[in-house]
């Protein structure tokens, strides 16, 4: 899917028939929602674009639209909170230095990083009440926890195939590919650590840990599509 589809498909979500604000979508059933946490190099991105696709067809109800939220929820979360775009840099899953986050906060050139990552949480809560989202990243399993509408998903590999998917997807030598895996899965732990106070390699936040080294990317999602429709059967069964 390429960037302009997909923000054709975020603007359709966001003037679709549901409200504006996020609400949940008048329906009997609870629309489903899938947060999509990943390994560096564990083909996250192409998975959940691809699951978009199969959900549009697989699913009955496609109003509002389903849609991905990866990079672009940052500008959601502005847009939502009518925030300056600059404060996008300071958001990012990468560890933001506390020291240079305390001068900004203390020279008034953004709000304090708690205050951002509040701002965060709710944009992602109203998300997933809504229904029909992928969201990756951002600790979304953590903030949606609860809710029954939603599908929380690991995906995991070995090193080994990690590196190549890099090395292939990235065109990186061996060398560009490992430091680039390692400093980004050390900043992902880092950040769901400071943020969450939790390990995200902890089984326990996920209904599903998928290595994506044992299936293919239509077999994986496959699975994700089937659980999360037959998880929001089940929630619309136990409302009735």
């Amino acid at each position: 899917m390429s960037d302009t589809r997909l923000f054709e498909k975020c603007r359709a979500y966001v003037t679709s028939s549901a409200d504006s604000r996020g609400q949940v979508h008048a329906s009997s059933m609870p629309l489903p929602a899938i947060t999509l946490s990943r390994q560096v190099g564990a083909r996250g991105t192409t998975i959940a674009k691809l699951l978009v696709q199969h959900l549009e067809q697989e699913d009955p109800n496609n109003d509002p639209p389903w849609t991905l939220f990866d990079k672009n929820l940052i500008q959601r979360v502005l847009d939502d909170h009518h925030m300056p775009r600059y404060l996008e840099k300071f958001m990012t899953e990468a560890r933001v230095s506390e020291l240079q986050s305390t001068i900004n906060e203390i020279v008034g050139l953004h709000p304090s990083m708690w205050e951002l990552h509040e701002k965060v949480g709710d944009t992602i809560v109203r998300l997933l009440g809504r229904g029909h989202v992928i969201i990756v990243g951002r600790g979304a399993c953590v903030v949606g926890a609860g809710m029954r509408n939603v599908l929380n998903v690991r995906l995991v590999g070995t090193v080994k195939q990690r590196l190549l998917h890099l090395e292939n997807s990235f065109d990186l030598c061996e060398k560009e590919a490992a430091d680039r895996l390692l400093k980004d899965d050390r900043n992902r732990r880092e950040f769901f650590r400071t943020r969450f106070g939790r390990d995200i390699e902890d089984p326990e936040l996920y209904h599903l840990v998928i290595n994506t080294d044992m299936l293919n990317e239509d077999e994986i999602v496959r699975i994700i599509a089937a659980t999360a429709l037959q998880r929001s059967y089940q929630s619309a069964a136990l409302a009735l």
